[in-house]
C-alpha cells in the first residue's frame, strides 16, 4: 500500500491487522505497522544480480521518518552488499586486517570467536545481533570462568567498533554489555622461595623439553610464548635475541644467558626450535597438562607461569638490582626524558648479564640449599 507518510500521521496510526506502507517520497522505504502498535522501517534494495532484498532500518520512534529516509539513501549510495554481511563474514575480515598489520594475537582472537561466539551468532547479520543475544552469550561464558567472558567481550567490542567505522555494523551492542562483564583482578602472586624451589624440582617429572622450558622461564623471567619459540638461530655469543615479530612489545629484545641458561641451550639437540618434543619441528605445547604434573609434584596449584616472571622481578628488587635494569630485562617500555628516549641507545647488556647471573646464583642457593 502506498501512502504519504508524515511524522504526525505515523504517531496517530493504528491498525487492526499488520500492514506495510510504501513511502512515495522515498521509493523502496517501507513502514510496517502491527495491531500492537509496533512501527518499524524497512528498506527494499535491488542487488547487482537483480535479486531484491529487505533490510531493517529501525523501529519508530527511535528512528524518525527523516532518519529512516536518510539511512535508506545512505545504504543505497554506498551499496547494499556490505549490510548483508553475516557476523562470521565481519570476523573473517577483521582477522585478515589484523594479520595484514602484523598483529600477532590474531589467531588467539580467531580461536575465541570460533569457540565461543560464531556457533550461536555467526550466521546473523550484525544488525540482527541484539543486546539480549550478547547477554545470553555472557551467561554461558560466565559458567566457564570469569576470565572467559572478559576475554571474549574485549574482542567483541573491538570487532564491532572496527565494523562500525566501515559501515558493516550500525551499533556496538558489546559496548553496552561490557558494563556487566565480570573483570578479573590483576594477579599479585609472588612465589615464596620454597615454592619456587618446589616447582624447579618438580620439572624432573615432565618431558625434558617442558622441563627445560620451565626452568628457562624461572632463570630468565621472559614470557612463556616468547620463550617457547626460542630458535637456535636466535642465540649467538651467549645472547638470546627475541625478534620483534615474536616479542609482545614489537621491539627486538636481547637477553644475556646466564651460565645455567646457556647450559640448557647447549644440551638441547632439537632444531630449529630449541624447546621441542619432536626434534625441533614444532615448539613444545601442552602447557596445561605440564602444569597439572608440576602442581601434583610441587604440592600446590595456585600459581601461573606468569607468576614466575613476577616473582623474578620482585626478588631482583629485593636483592638490590636497579629498577631500570629489571625493566630492560623484561623488555618494558621505560618512561624517560626526551633526551633518553631519542638519544640514549646504550644496550645495558653488561648490567642485564650481571643481574641474571646474580639471579641464577640466588636460585642455586634456594634449590640446592
Amino acid at each position: 500500500m502506498v501512502k504519504r507518510l508524515t511524522p504526525k500521521g505515523i504517531e496517530k496510526m493504528s491498525v487492526n491487522e499488520r500492514v506495510e506502507l510504501s513511502d512515495p517520497e522515498c521509493p523502496g522505504l517501507r513502514l510496517r505497522v502491527t495491531p500492537r502498535g509496533r512501527k518499524s522501517f524497512y528498506g527494499i534494495f535491488t542487488k547487482p544480480d537483480g535479486k531484491r532484498v529487505r533490510e531493517k532500518i529501525g523501529a519508530w520512534p527511535g528512528v524518525s521518518l527523516v532518519d529512516a529516509r536518510e539511512r535508506y539513501r545512505d545504504i543505497q549510495e554506498r551499496g547494499f552488499p556490505t549490510s548483508e554481511l553475516t557476523f562470521a563474514d565481519v570476523v573473517d575480515r577483521y582477522i585478515d586486517w589484523q594479520q595484514e598489520r602484523g598483529r600477532r594475537t590474531w589467531h588467539l582472537q580467531q580461536r575465541q570467536m570460533e569457540l565461543h561466539v560464531l556457533p550461536s551468532l555467526g550466521d546473523k547479520r550484525t544488525d540482527q545481533i541484539r543486546k539480549a543475544d550478547l547477554y545470553d552469550l555472557l551467561r554461558q561464558l560466565d559458567k566457564k570462568g570469569p576470565s572467559v567472558g572478559e576475554n571474549v567481550f574485549s574482542i567483541l567490542r573491538a570487532i564491532f567498533t572496527w565494523a562500525e567505522r566501515r559501515d558493516w555494523a550500525r551499533h556496538n551492542p558489546a559496548t553496552v554489555v561490557w558494563a556487566d562483564v565480570q573483570r578479573t583482578k590483576p594477579r599479585d602472586r609472588i612465589l615464596r622461595d620454597k615454592e619456587l624451589a618446589a616447582i624447579w624440582l618438580a620439572t624432573d617429572f615432565v618431558h625434558p623439553a617442558a622441563r627445560d622450558l620451565v626452568r628457562m622461564l624461572i632463570l630468565l623471567g621472559q614470557r612463556r610464548t616468547e620463550t617457547s619459540l626460542m630458535r637456535d638461530i636466535d642465540v649467538r655469543d651467549g645472547i638470546w635475541t627475541i625478534p620483534a615479530d615474536v616479542a609482545k612489545s614489537n621491539r627486538q629484545h636481547d637477553v644475556p644467558l646466564s651460565e645455567p641458561a646457556l647450559r640448557i641451550v647447549q644440551t638441547r639437540n632439537s632444531r630449529p626450535f630449541i624447546f621441542s618434543s619432536d626434534g625441533g619441528h614444532a615448539p613444545v605445547s601442552g602447557f596445561s597438562k605440564v602444569k597439572r604434573v608440576l602442581d601434583k609434584e610441587a604440592g600446590f596449584d595456585d600459581w601461573t607461569y606468569h607468576d614466575l616472571r613476577r616473582t623474578m622481578t620482585t626478588r631482583m628488587a629485593e636483592i638490590g638490582i636497579p629498577d631500570h635494569v629489571v625493566d630492560r630485562l623484561l623488555n618494558h617500555s621505560v618512561a624517560r626524558s626526551t633526551r633518553a628516549r631519542h638519544y640514549d641507545r646504550y644496550s645495558y647488556e653488561k648490567e642485564k648479564a650481571a643481574a641474571l647471573e646474580e639471579w641464577a646464583s640466588y636460585l642455586s642457593n634456594i634449590t640446592l640449599g
